[in-house]
């Protein structure tokens, strides 16, 4: 039985990567047993690229067809298209439209048969099993298919996904995060230190074998919070410095833990640290200590120097 997903591009200040969740879903329908085609950066694709790409791979093997929505926004002809699921609903009667993804639940359709919401590689594979027994069209995969076991959630990339030279792609290394910030609504926040963490040998495999079959070397590491311990960073460094090539990656990080953690930086930076995305929230005082925020932001300002500084030496 086959599959087919529509993802998309992600898009920061500094480069242009692939979202992970659709590739980890393939990499779990294969490994139960499943046909699943991706095509990526279908936002860029019309309506009309979009159908005919449909008439090309649909067969009668194919159950569903899913969309992840968290890159609708930036949509060539997408958008609150009803239209455009009626037309596919018209044509492929026997296949159920899924919504995945971050928008899921905002962009509602008639046409559409299923929302998935969450971490959904546990979800997907259930889904796709029972398909014709699922009574309820919202699926929470958090809630009903919480994947607690993440020693291995690799991604298998494949030759037709079309990895060039110079790629950056997408990597968990962990889910969840251990804080439970007033302003967050993440799911998993207030987890155990090392609740949904994978395993670091698994971890230098998928690194290693990336690099032996597509020359990457440049990640995004797509953890709420990438540095969420010392004790996380410690074993990435063993795992990561026991490599015969380096890597360099972009992620979020929590700044405040460099200033009550200055050991973190060295630790960042010998990892292959380039780029982060920082959780600064606010630079006024008072709104830092509305949100229990480190209050004083010159701290952090400095924490932020020092690795900035030390990285450009590096």
């Amino acid at each position: 039985m086959q599959t087919i997903i529509f993802t998309g591009l992600e898009i920061s200040p500094h480069a242009l990567y692939r979202g992970a969740g659709a590739y980890r879903i393939r990499t779990a329908l294969e490994d139960a047993g499943y046909t699943c085609l991706v095509v990526d950066f279908f936002q860029h694709f019309s309506n009309n690229e979009i159908s005919a790409l449909l008439e090309k791979h649909v067969t009668d093997e194919t159950i569903w067809i899913g969309f992840s929505t968290t890159f609708f926004n930036t949509s060539v002809d997408i958008n609150d298209n009803d239209i455009f699921w009626k037309d596919i609903k018209e044509k492929y009667p026997h296949i159920k439209l899924v919504f995945g993804g971050s928008k899921a639940l905002v962009q509602e359709s008639k046409f559409i048969d299923f929302y998935i919401t969450g971490y959904a590689d546990n979800a997907v594979v259930e889904f796709t099993k029972n398909i014709n027994t699922f009574t309820n069209n919202i699926i929470d995969s958090n809630k009903d298919y919480n994947k607690k076991d993440l020693s291995s959630i690799a991604i298998k990339w494949k030759n037709s996904d079309m990895i060039l030279p110079g790629s950056s792609l997408p990597m968990e290394i962990a889910r969840g995060c251990i804080f439970n910030c007033a302003f967050c609504n993440f799911p998993m926040n207030n987890k155990k230190k090392f609740d949904y963490f994978r395993n670091v040998t698994n971890i230098a495999d998928e690194l290693k074998y990336n690099y032996e079959h597509y020359g990457v070397t440049a990640y995004s590491f797509m953890d709420d919070t990438f540095n969420d311990s010392i004790q996380k960073l410690e074993m990435l460094h063993s795992a990561i410095s026991k490599l015969d090539f380096k890597i360099s990656y972009s992620t979020y990080i929590k700044p405040e833990l460099l200033v009550a953690q200055p050991d973190q930086i060295p630790l960042l930076i010998e990892t292959g640290l380039k780029y982060a995305a920082y959780g600064l929230e606010s630079l006024n005082p008072d709104t830092r200590q509305a949100i229990f925020k480190m209050k004083d932001p010159n701290r952090i300002l400095e924490s932020l120097h020092t690795m900035h500084k030390n990285n450009i030496s590096n």
